[in-house]
This record gives structure tokens, C-alpha cells and sequence, in this order.
């Protein structure tokens, strides 16, 4: 872990979050969910250089997940495919660490639908979670970085990953994971 920390503080390090429309991938007996959107920002040393975001073609958009997140079929109207989305995201992520708040539910779609359409995507991977003094503090960072905007607190996939990003950077630079 130290390594990737290291490699992150130094490089070149992306952080994603996705909106899905359920929690299960790739399991035997169960419908798969889908990628409705994926939002991630580009840091290298730990100074965000670039924006990312794509909402992804649906063939089943259920009314609960329109009503959590607000996207809708016209939202999606003209998206990319998953494979079209993902391409452009593995380009965009290309040589870097990926980090996701929750890296087992993110990574799990990622490689899921990577896989499918031929895709490949980065193997490093941090999960924020895990990093010593980060559990929990998604809806802080996420607070922090929306006050001086007067932003909701619901917020947007980019929002989130923009928080996430921002708790990655504070827990990597005050060495909190050491």
C-alpha cells in the first residue's frame, strides 16, 4: 500500500464514482445493474489536472433510481454505449492509480462491463476507505467542498468524486495513513 500511496503523491492518480442503476454485477441468478454514469477527476501529485464525465447509454432505467439520482431517459438520450463510455474512460485513466470512496462496489462494475466490451483499465486500485482516518468522512469532505457554493447536499456523481478526491489528498498529504 505504501508503494501506491507513494506512486499517487508522485503520479498520476484517477478518481472515479459511478451511478448504477442497482448493486449486483456479474452474479450468477441475478440481473445485472448497470453503469448509468461515470465521473472522475485526473490528478497528478495530487493537483487535479483534468474532469471526466460520460452518462452511459440504459436499456432499463427503473423509476426509483430516476427519483434517487435525477437522471432520466432524457438525460441518456444521445449517451455513449458502456463500451463507447469506457473506452473513452480507460483513456482518460490510462497509467494512472484508480481511486474510488468504494472501490470494491465501483471497481466491480468497472471490471465487469470492462471485460465485457474488451476493455482494459488500470490495476492499481485504492479503495479511500481504507486509508487510515478516511472511513466515514465522504459526506464531511463532500459538505467542505460544497459550502462555499451553496451546493445541495445530495449531491451529483462529479460532486462525489470531486469530495472523494479531496479526502484522498488530505489523507495522503497530512501522512494521517502512516
Amino acid at each position: 500500500m505504501q508503494e501506491t500511496e507513494e506512486r499517487m503523491r508522485t503520479g498520476s492518480t484517477v478518481v472515479v464514482d459511478l451511478e448504477t442503476t442497482g448493486f449486483c454485477v456479474g452474479e450468477a441468478g441475478r440481473e445485472d445493474a448497470q453503469i448509468l454514469e461515470i465521473a472522475a477527476l485526473r490528478m497528478e501529485e495530487l493537483r487535479v489536472t483534468e474532469h471526466f464525465h460520460t452518462y452511459v447509454a440504459c436499456s432499463d432505467l427503473p423509476e426509483e433510481i430516476t427519483a434517487l439520482t435525477g437522471i432520466d431517459a432524457q438525460t441518456l438520450a444521445g449517451a455513449p454505449s458502456v463500451r463507447e463510455a469506457l473506452m473513452q474512460f480507460a483513456a482518460f485513466a490510462e497509467g494512472a492509480v484508480l481511486a474510488a470512496y468504494h472501490m470494491p462496489f465501483d471497481g466491480k462494475f468497472l471490471d465487469y462491463y470492462a471485460r465485457q466490451s474488451g476493455v482494459t483499465l488500470p490495476s492499481a486500485r485504492v479503495d479511500i476507505r481504507a486509508l487510515p482516518g478516511a472511513g466515514g468522512h465522504l459526506r464531511a469532505a463532500l459538505e467542505a467542498l460544497c459550502a462555499p457554493f451553496t451546493l445541495p447536499a445530495s449531491a451529483t456523481c462529479s460532486q462525489c468524486a470531486e469530495a472523494a478526491a479531496w479526502l484522498l489528498v488530505q489523507q495522503l498529504r497530512t501522512g494521517e495513513n502512516h
